[in-house]
């Protein structure tokens, strides 16, 4: 029986490794950008703890002064990681429409081997019909 084989199987193999390549390339970048993220989240539930707890900071004008500085300190970290956040989603943006570009690329040869693979199929099914089709007056002709 035939095997098949599709011509642009290198160029497949090619354009998928460019994929792996560019998402290694981008894990940094996706990396850094979760970094920043779970700093955002850690900073917002401390702020939020801050407010629960104002009432108690209020209290004395020591605890006033330490509860006001944190809550600065952290609405400026905040502020600094958003704008960390901008840059990075930027950066990782560029990632995604590079990496989205290669799958495309990908499912494009994919679907193209897919297509001459049941063209193959056909063809095989096709000649397997011919071949029983004279295997049977054959057969009639031996039992008569």
């Amino acid at each position: 029986m035939k095997k098949f084989k599709f011509n642009l199987e290198k160029l497949l193999e090619h354009r998928k490794k460019d994929v792996e390549k560019i998402q290694y390339d981008m894990a940094p970048y996706v990396s850094e950008y979760n970094k920043v993220m779970t700093s955002l989240t850690n900073i917002n539930n401390n702020l939020k703890q801050y407010y629960k707890k104002r009432n108690h900071y209020i209290k004395s004008t020591q605890n006033l002064i330490h509860y006001t500085s944190s809550i600065g300190f952290l609405k400026q970290s905040i502020e600094h990681l958003e704008a960390d956040k901008i840059n990075k989603e930027e950066a990782l943006n560029e990632w995604k429409i590079k990496l989205i570009e290669a799958v495309k690329k990908v499912k494009a040869i994919e679907y193209i081997k897919e297509k001459k693979y049941k063209e193959f199929k056909k063809q095989i099914q096709k000649q397997e019909q011919i071949e029983m089709d004279d295997f049977k007056p054959r057969e009639n002709l031996t039992n008569a």
